[in-house]
């Protein structure tokens, strides 16, 4: 072999070495998170406007329909989801949300957030634009902070463990910052 063709040889395979180790530190990280989560002995249910991991449709319903007859949450005009108005730094948003149930209780809580001034000529409130201040108003409202991680279906994403719970939100589609609050203490 030639001294450039080794060269070239050498920096391929460097550069080859320093992605395969970028790669598997973002998945340690991961795992990581989620070993600590789960050795936390922390149990966190709380989720967001007082619902909570574990209750039943009805009690889901009841909570719900104190919250829309006080104005705080409405019908989204998507089918069975609940619609909230978010300012946020001067920012209108609406948090669309309904939970999912296992065992008649609810195990995980998805969401959607948009900006209200969404149009497909403006461009500025598209989600990959909006989704550092949806990070931002999650971290301040929770409490938390969120590491950014590679999702395999919607490309850059934010995770965040406290004990059982994982908040995480990613890019959804062109309008949407989809998330998900899910429980993950059967998956310990």
């Amino acid at each position: 072999m030639t001294i450039l063709k080794k060269e070239k040889y050498f920096l391929l395979l460097s550069i080859s070495f320093f992605f395969l180790c970028l790669t598997s530190c973002k998945k340690g990280k991961y795992q990581t998170m989620l070993a600590t989560a789960s050795t936390s002995g922390i149990q966190e249910d709380s989720l967001t406007l007082g619902i909570r991991f574990g209750m039943t449709k009805e009690d889901f319903f009841d909570h719900c329909q104190k919250y829309n007859q006080a104005g705080d949450i409405f019908d989204s005009g998507t089918p069975l989801q609940v619609g909230q108005r978010i300012t946020w730094k001067e920012n209108q948003y609406q948090m669309n949300f309904y939970p999912q149930y296992e065992s008649e209780k609810i195990n995980k809580l998805d969401f959607e957030f948009y900006h209200t001034g969404f149009s497909k000529w403006n461009k500025q409130v598209y989600s990959k634009e909006i989704i550092p201040e949806i990070k931002s108003y999650l971290e301040k409202e929770f409490n938390l902070t969120m590491e950014e991680f590679d999702h395999e279906k919607y490309g850059k994403a934010y995770v965040v463990f406290t004990g059982n719970r994982r908040l995480r939100i990613f890019l959804k589609n062109q309008k949407m910052v989809g998330g998900e609050f899910l429980d993950m203490t059967d998956q310990f």
